[in-house]
């Protein structure tokens, strides 16, 4: 199985002529895609006006790039797409313009993890990115619990889900995507006691 992680964007009209001029005038307004799942966890969109139907030969492919290893998926705000992916030795949060691909920035992290997993399951990362107001939070796959100012990818504040909080250790390693209550950001952690744990978002303290 290939684990390489490609990032692709679609044009959902169609390809050409008047049905493609009256598209344009009409476009549905884009719907942030914040968290695994959407905006309300439950992969459902508000987005009017999509169609029903695709081109024989699939919908026109915008552009298109390759990544490292991983299953993160991307969530998108603002016309920005934030997502996670893995090369030797490292871990890496980007963003990138949804519209063209560019990368904004780029986040690394040391990452020595291996899976004690089936092969096809890779070494990760997992977890989907959360956006919350001015914020990117992310899981990496050995539990690095991470914030980031979403517009400049300034790291705010780290927590070690394994090391900090002897949170359960998976042979696949950590899969859970953050999602945010209040003015919490919750992670399932594992451990005596520590089932589920949350972090104020401005600071990473426990809450």
């Amino acid at each position: 199985m290939d684990r390489r992680t490609f990032l692709s964007v679609v044009l959902a009209a169609p390809a050409f002529g008047q049905a493609a001029r009256a598209f344009e005038q009409t476009r549905p307004k884009a719907v942030p895609w914040t968290e695994w799942g959407g905006p309300h966890r439950n992969f459902q969109t508000e987005a009017s006006g999509l169609r029903d139907s695709w081109p024989a030969a699939g919908p026109r492919v915008i552009w298109k790039r390759a990544l490292g290893e991983g299953y993160s998926s991307p969530v998108v705000e603002n016309n920005v797409l934030y997502t996670m992916y893995g090369k030797p030795g490292q871990e890496v949060v980007m963003a990138a313009d949804a519209t063209t691909g560019m990368t904004l920035w780029e986040r690394t992290s040391p990452m020595t993890f291996r899976s004690d997993a089936a092969v096809d399951m890779g070494n990760g990362p997992y977890a989907t990115p959360l956006v919350v107001g001015d914020r990117l939070f992310t899981a990496g796959v050995a539990g690095r619990l991470q914030c980031f100012e979403k517009k400049t990818g300034k790291l705010l504040w780290t927590q070690q889900l394994w090391e900090d909080h002897q949170g359960s250790r998976l042979m696949y390693g950590y899969a859970s995507s953050p999602t945010a209550f209040r003015e919490t950001v919750i992670v399932p952690v594992g451990g005596p006691g520590k089932a589920l744990m949350a972090f104020q978002q401005p600071d990473g303290k426990v809450a």
